[in-house]
């Protein structure tokens, strides 16, 4: 988990609660501080560290490096093979660990595990709409060549493949995608469980962040890089500048209707 100065304290103490309270508890928790944070991010973060002394590690950074960098930070200090990914405004359900421990232990071929995510506004039973992505390889590779194949925050990854495959590198709100593409061109298989195990907050403006001409920038130049870098092929890369593009630049109620009704799941 990544946290820098912007943060919410209520919504990190309910993302850090959601994870102490796991069916299945992670050996060790790792938060990377992305530069010195307001005194009442720091309280939650001290009251929890307090709560598990040895598997509570904090890493503090000097300065706010962006999130690519704090998470590439973050993965080096982690001790074990799998890792779990969190943002510090989402909430696990209960068992999320649990199931996808499960899996890898069947599954040992699979180097990235995501889950379908829950989505809400406020609080988590505000429910808005369900997100749930192709579960088998031969699916996700596909669909990756035009949308992320994967939840960020409900991944769990084997360490060793994601280090293999460079990281996380700096590509502003497309991190992990780009890792994603990365982690495929190096033959490593993904899956998804087919069921939300995160409650993944969009009340905070999610559309507004993802509409507009500085997002369609940082998406273009994902493509472009994955073009260059032969992550994506040329059909695709001709639907992210016909498609997506134009998408970005649609006045944010129109695409806050794309996204809930027409790519979402309606909770009712």
């Amino acid at each position: 988990m990544s946290v820098y100065f912007k943060e919410n304290p209520g919504f990190l103490r309910a993302s850090l609660e959601s994870i102490f309270n796991q069916s299945h508890m992670p050996d060790e928790v790792v938060l990377v501080k992305d530069g010195p944070l307001t005194p009442e991010l720091d309280v939650v973060i001290e009251e929890y560290r307090k709560r598990w002394v040895d598997g509570f590690h904090i890493v503090p950074l000097e300065k706010n490096v962006g999130l690519g960098r704090a998470l590439q930070i973050g993965i080096m200090h982690c001790q074990y093979d799998y890792i779990a990914r969190m943002d510090s405004d989402d909430i696990c359900y209960l068992d999320r660990f649990e199931k996808q421990v499960l899996f890898i232990a069947q599954n040992r071929n699979i180097s990235v595990l995501g889950t379908g995510i829950m989505e809400f506004n406020e609080q988590p039973n505000d429910m808005s709409s369900v997100k749930i992505l192709p579960s088998s390889n031969a699916e996700l590779v596909k669909y990756a060549g035009k949308r992320c194949p994967f939840n960020h925050s409900s991944v769990m990854l084997n360490k060793a493949a994601i280090i293999a495959a460079g990281s996380y590198q700096e590509m502003p709100f497309l991190e992990d995608y780009y890792l994603w593409l990365r982690v495929m061109k190096k033959g490593y298989e993904f899956a998804n469980l087919p069921e939300p195990l995160l409650y993944f907050r969009i009340g905070n403006d999610v559309i507004g962040r993802r509409q507009g001409w500085g997002y369609a920038r940082n998406e273009m130049n994902l493509f472009w890089r994955g073009y260059k870098e032969q992550l994506i092929s040329t059909g695709n890369f001709l639907y992210a500048t016909f498609f997506r593009l134009p998408l970005r630049l649609l006045p944010k109620k129109a695409l806050s209707f794309i996204y809930h009704r027409l790519l979402r799941q309606q909770t009712a």
